[in-house]
């Protein structure tokens, strides 16, 4: 029975060989695999240590932005991960997503990343981890009122504020900071009363106080303008802040409108400070008295002289001239002291902008509305003439001319009777009747007023004839008011003035 364990060695070999042809295979798989795993690894990193160029490179591609965007649900768990490389890169392409044409705001907050950027503020965190969270949280709080309030309850209004106040001079993590508490500021008054509640104002004042001289001016030029915006926000609004909260700023608008020269991002920063000075100055008394404490009078007159062809900062300048003009008659004063009277004059002799001269045309009225002894300083400034031409001219728009008309009308309204003389031997009965017909009801109903003061004066000073009603005729003025019977506002003031004075 040997023959039975007779030793095979053709089988034996052959099984060898199958078995070493397996294990080959298997290692052969394995490595494939292990270089597989190993590629991917590599090109994801390099995708992570290199993300500023892949997303500049996916800038303006709708195919890498849109691969980006189905990628998100990776990201978020990238974030969540304790890998900060990862949060790092995960946190880039979100915040670069935001700021896209189409921003995906709502994936993002129902992601539920939110907090994790907030919590990426901390300082256990290095700057480009705040960059980019501070980036994203802007982005969302621009949004509508709904996706705003997903910053802010998950506190990042404090962490905002702790940035603003860091002692490190990283100033474009600051001018980032500063635009994002505007932007949740701007979505309603009653978001712009939360942040400023957290004490915002304070660090925010003190970023401009800390950079408002050379060579920090130049420098941090666009830090200034992101705070100064901010600012104005904080300014703003309807309902008006609590003038107690904000008041502080007065110290540090003086300042900003003072810089020269006021063009480019200077001039964007000092338009700001001339808007919160026309919010603040629209209040009581009291708080004009305040922009008067400040000293900010004489500049606001100063530039009114000035600067004709920058219309937006000339527009804010007389808005707070109007402003102070509805205060107490010393503060008025302070005004025409400093030779406001001539420099109004002046705009409307030599302006060309017709939203300064229409904005200038309606502060005139506010004055005249303080009594007679305003109205004569305003005649003795010769602007009566001024008043008369662009009423006429048809160098100006139409608006200008309607503008001029009403100052004109409530002139006549608030005169004594020799002041009306004075306005009627100067010629303006032609521009009331001209205008009364207007497309413009406002203008349309304070000419027919204007129209009637100064036949009311007449009446008492020519006993025997009312002779201004021979001047209105030959303007063919009650004809104008005639057509004014139907109109279901006016009809019956102008009947009644038809029926008293018409001939």
């Amino acid at each position: 029975m040997k023959w039975l364990f007779k030793f095979d060695k053709d089988k034996w070999q052959k099984r060898q060989r199958q078995r070493q042809m397996q294990k080959n295979l298997r290692s052969m798989e394995s490595i494939r695999k292990i270089k597989r795993e190993l590629i991917l690894f590599f090109k994801r990193n390099h995708e992570f240590f290199h993300v500023e160029r892949c997303i500049e490179d996916a800038a303006g591609d709708p195919i890498a932005i849109q691969k980006m965007f189905d990628s998100i649900p990776v990201m978020v768990r990238d974030m969540m991960s304790g890998n900060e490389s990862f949060q790092l890169a995960a946190t880039a392409r979100v915040s670069f997503l935001l700021s896209t044409e189409n921003p995906p705001i709502d994936v993002v907050i129902q992601s539920g990343v939110v907090p994790h950027f907030v919590r990426f503020l901390y300082e256990q965190y290095g700057f480009q981890h705040k960059l980019y969270s501070v980036s994203a949280l802007y982005a969302i709080g621009k949004g509508s009122l709904e996706q705003a309030v997903a910053v802010i309850k998950h506190g990042a209004i404090p962490m905002f504020i702790r940035l603003l106040c860091c002692s490190e001079e990283c100033y474009q993590l600051k001018e980032l900071v500063a635009a994002a508490l505007g932007s949740l500021a701007n979505q309603s008054p009653d978001f712009r009363d939360y942040v400023l509640q957290f004490g915002t104002l304070t660090p925010l004042l003190s970023l401009l106080d800390n950079h408002l001289e050379p060579p920090m001016l130049h420098e941090k030029i666009t830090l200034l303008r992101a705070c100064s915006n901010t600012l104005a926000i904080f300014c703003q609004g309807n309902p008006a802040p609590s003038f107690n909260q904000i008041r502080s700023a007065l110290p540090i608008l003086r300042r900003l409108i003072h810089l020269n020269p006021p063009v480019g991002v200077i001039g964007d920063v000092f338009e700001d400070a001339c808007l919160c000075l026309s919010y603040l100055s629209n209040g009581s008394a009291e708080q004009i008295q305040a922009l008067i404490d400040a000293d900010v009078c004489a500049r606001l007159v100063m530039l009114l002289g000035g600067f004709f062809s920058d219309g937006k900062i000339v527009e804010h300048v007389l808005r707070t001239v109007g402003n102070i003009f509805k205060g107490v008659d010393s503060q008025i004063q302070i005004l025409i002291n400093n030779g406001v009277f001539f420099c109004f004059n002046a705009i409307l002799m030599h302006g060309s902008n017709s939203s300064v001269l229409g904005k200038t045309c309606s502060a005139i009225p506010t004055l005249t509305a303080r009594g007679r002894n305003q109205m004569q300083k305003i005649m003795d400034a010769h602007i009566i003439p001024s008043l008369l031409y662009l009423s006429q001219s048809d160098n100006y728009d139409v608006e200008v001319r309607w503008d001029a008309a009403c100052a004109l009308s409530n002139a006549a309204r608030r005169g004594s009777n020799e002041q009306i003389r004075f306005l009627v031997n100067q010629g303006c009965i032609g521009p009331l009747c001209d205008h009364i017909l207007c497309p413009d009801r406002k203008t349309s109903i304070l000419c027919l007023k204007g129209l009637k003061s100064v036949l009311k004066a007449s009446e008492i000073m020519h006993s025997t004839r009312n002779l201004y009603t021979l001047i209105i005729t030959d303007f063919d003025g009650f004809g104008k008011v005639e057509k004014l019977q139907s109109d279901p506002d006016i009809g019956e003031m102008a009947m009644k003035l038809l029926m008293k004075y018409g001939v």
